[in-house]
């Protein structure tokens, strides 16, 4: 019976005397298919998507027990339900101060800036300016004509105006003059709801009527 001896990653029989039956070569030759082979074979992806999700895995998942489970579960969920929580509650702090601000405009518009217009129409009309006021509810706005005669050449008379109207997004109102007899308007300013009075209203019709009237 041929006594074995080891060589690396092998085993080669060895018959009595010392002689081999296969040579060394093919020895060698075997040993270095088996390491191939082993490289070659599958091996688990390093990370956390190669760990074993097995029962008693060796693994920082494959120990979770379903008390664990559920634990790590509800801390995930009351952090997210926390966070809908505070953007619904944001959400509905806006809608609320825009449906506040939308009423306490319609209120300061109605009985506010429109009076204050409607009693400077009627001063101007005293004094043979056919003013006169526009209201939809959004805005509020005195139109101030003036003609050719009255402009002394310059321009060739229309209707010139101031307006008022609520402006949702900065939650203000914001007041514009035109004093020409083309489109458009220049911005006079912007206030809160508490600045506006009567007296800031007739303060910018006079000197809208000061620019269409007064000495060129």
């Amino acid at each position: 019976m041929a006594d074995p001896i080891d060589l690396p990653h092998s085993r080669v029989l060895v018959a009595p005397g010392g002689a081999p039956p296969e040579s060394l070569g093919s020895a060698l030759l075997q040993a270095a298919v088996k390491r191939s082979r082993r490289r070659l074979s599958p091996r688990p992806r390093q990370g956390r998507l190669a760990v074993s999700y097995v029962k008693g895995a060796d693994s920082e998942f494959g120990t979770m027990t379903k008390d664990i489970i559920e634990q790590e579960l509800d801390a995930i969920f009351a952090h997210h339900k926390a966070r809908v929580a505070q953007a619904r509650n944001e959400a509905a702090g806006k809608t609320a101060a825009a449906e506040n601000f939308s009423q306490a405009a319609t209120v300061c518009l109605s009985s506010v800036i429109t009076p204050a217009l409607e009693q400077m129409a009627h001063a101007l009309n005293e004094r043979g300016v056919a003013a006169r006021v526009a209201t939809d509810g959004s805005d509020s706005r005195i139109d101030v004509p003036v003609s050719r005669h009255a402009r002394l050449g310059h321009g060739l008379g229309g209707y010139p105006y101031l307006r008022a109207r609520p402006d949702r997004q900065t939650h203000r109102i914001h007041f514009e003059r035109n004093t020409s007899d083309s489109h458009g308007a220049s911005a006079l300013g912007d206030y809160t709801i508490a600045e506006v009075n009567a007296e800031l209203v007739k303060a910018m019709v006079v000197d809208l009527v000061r620019v269409l009237y007064g000495p060129f």
